[in-house]
């Protein structure tokens, strides 16, 4: 594939558009975007890295899973998934 359309891909996704949106704008099927999507670790690259800090830094002083998801405003399945992976392997 063009490098070109998988690059304007990743711009309409850092933008909020899901892969349906996606397709239908670059004209590619909806499973290809997807496969871009997952290879390349775009909803990763989108998750700042400080954010997950800070999520270890609450957690640490006590405060809970909904408190701290609603301070850095991320739901509570990424604040628990977040510590999960902090306990498996240090950031």
């Amino acid at each position: 594939m063009n490098k070109e359309i998988k690059q304007k891909a990743f711009e309409y996704y850092c933008k909020g558009l899901n892969s349906k949106e996606i397709a239908k704008l670059l004209d590619v099927s909806f499973r290809t975007v997807q496969n871009w999507s997952s290879a390349d670790k775009w909803k990763q690259t989108l998750t700042p890295t400080p954010l997950i800090e800070k999520a270890q830094a609450m957690h640490k002083r006590g405060f809970s899973y909904s408190y701290i998801a609603k301070q850095l405003n991320v739901s509570n399945s990424t604040i628990y998934n977040w510590l999960k992976r902090a306990k498996k392997k240090p950031f």
